[in-house]
């Protein structure tokens, strides 16, 4: 009497997956290829925006930096270019050669603590340079802006690294907050490192809670 409206009309995903496959094949190209493709423009987009806003970043601590200079030491600003930059760009390069040597299989942690400490010591001159601490606050974020910028990149290029050689463990899924976190804390937990330890083992967030998925077989959870 009551017929059940086919799936595909009410989603139209199998009507998707297959037009989507027909003009990939039309194409002459493989889905998956297109897929990275398309995420290697965008990775090139994002280079080219991050590394105009690190100079623009940067030019504007240096010039903090500059006028800080000659407004305290009271040096000239041919004088003050050089040694500030220095400084604003000390932290960068030190972080830099710690990058070299942790491709090496180096810690390098004396170089990572000394480009911290460079880039401290940058912030806090450009805070301290300045009679105004308002613009000597805004100075010192955009000294910090700009090398934690710097330091996502250089880990994130790392992490890139080492999981095009599998010495990372899988992407583990993104759990709810409240539904899984908040309600089944040590459940969430143990199914997240189930993904970690093996990824095929289905502890995925999308589909039943935690509390359920661990749930013994023909029993009921009280």
């Amino acid at each position: 009497m009551f017929q059940e409206p086919e799936r595909t009309r009410m989603t139209g995903g199998n009507e998707i997956g297959r037009a989507q496959g027909a003009t990939g094949r039309a194409q002459g190209t493989d889905p998956r290829e297109a897929w990275d493709a398309d995420l290697a423009r965008a990775v090139r987009q994002v280079a080219v925006l991050r590394t105009g806003f690190y100079v623009v970043v940067l030019l504007i601590a240096l010039g903090g930096q500059v006028s800080g200079a000659m407004e305290r030491l009271g040096m000239p600003w041919y004088v003050a270019l050089p040694a500030v930059g220095a400084l604003e760009l000390g932290g960068v390069v030190v972080l830099a050669n710690a990058d070299v040597r942790r491709r090496l299989g180096e810690p390098a942690i004396l170089s990572r603590v000394l480009s911290a400490g460079i880039a401290t010591a940058a912030v806090a001159f450009n805070w301290l340079a300045h009679s105004n601490h308002l613009e000597g606050g805004f100075y010192a974020g955009m000294s910090l802006l700009g090398y934690l910028a710097w330091l996502m990149n250089t880990e994130n290029q790392r992490r890139d690294r080492l999981r095009a050689r599998q010495q990372l463990p899988p992407t583990t899924p993104a759990y709810e907050p409240v539904g899984h976190w908040l309600r089944h804390p040590w459940l969430t937990r143990r199914a997240r490192s189930l993904a970690k330890a093996t990824p095929t083992s289905g502890c995925t967030a999308r589909s039943t809670p935690p509390a359920r998925r661990f749930a013994p077989s023909g029993g009921r959870r009280r």
